[in-house]
């Protein structure tokens, strides 16, 4: 699915210009201190995932090179609402008193919102061969700060297994910040509805 219908797609719209989503998946783990990947890093995916998504980016470059089909690709970490995604997991597992793994200890998370509304804008750097660019949260958040403050919330005690790893899968979304000015909504500022709204500490590492 990930590398045969992206072919299909580009087969029906050659001369469309299209945003394609990837992953920052598609890297290796980074040290937590320089902030994550940029574009120019090397991909290295591990796992069958990661290779099934690099698969879908290099079925893009492939037609976008030979077409001239106007692609962006979009290497995204990771959207989130407040129904579903990395905070909710969180607050879930708070919740239920579940063990919240800190094997991977910092995560970049992006508002759903905010997604969509680069991915729109994306369509106007679709290029031959493709742009490609991180779409990832600003912020490189803590999972335990994270926890800790559902928790403060919820009136539970995290309850944690592992240590946090210098290293991690994160991204710099330094193309969006520098080039286009680009602001984002931080993270655990919006994630107040949690809680009534209420002010809230921001999590950075």
């Amino acid at each position: 699915m990930n590398t045969y219908l992206p072919g299909r797609v580009c087969e029906q719209f050659p001369k469309s210009r299209i945003v394609a989503f990837s992953t920052g998946n598609v890297y290796p783990l980074s040290p937590v201190l320089h902030g994550g990947s940029v574009e120019s890093d090397p991909v290295e995916p591990v796992g069958e995932y990661a290779m099934s998504c690099l698969g879908r980016e290099r079925i893009f470059e492939h037609f976008s090179r030979t077409l001239g089909t106007p692609v962006t690709v979009l290497r995204l970490n990771y959207a989130v609402e407040l129904r579903y995604g990395v905070l909710c997991d969180i607050a879930q597992k708070v919740y239920r008193g579940d063990a919240i793994d800190l094997t991977m200890g910092c995560v970049n998370v992006l508002w759903q919102g905010t997604a969509n509304a680069y991915a729109i804008q994306a369509l106007l750097y679709a290029d031959s061969p493709p742009t490609v660019l991180n779409l990832a949260g600003v912020e490189t958040l803590s999972v335990r700060r994270i926890a800790a403050q559902f928790g403060e919330w919820l009136g539970k005690s995290p309850q944690f297994i592992g240590e946090e790893s210098p290293l991690a899968l994160l991204s710099k979304p330094q193309y969006w910040v520098e080039k286009y000015q680009q602001r984002q909504i931080l993270v655990l500022t919006k994630v107040s509805a949690f809680r009534n709204r209420k002010s809230i500490h921001l999590f950075t590492y």
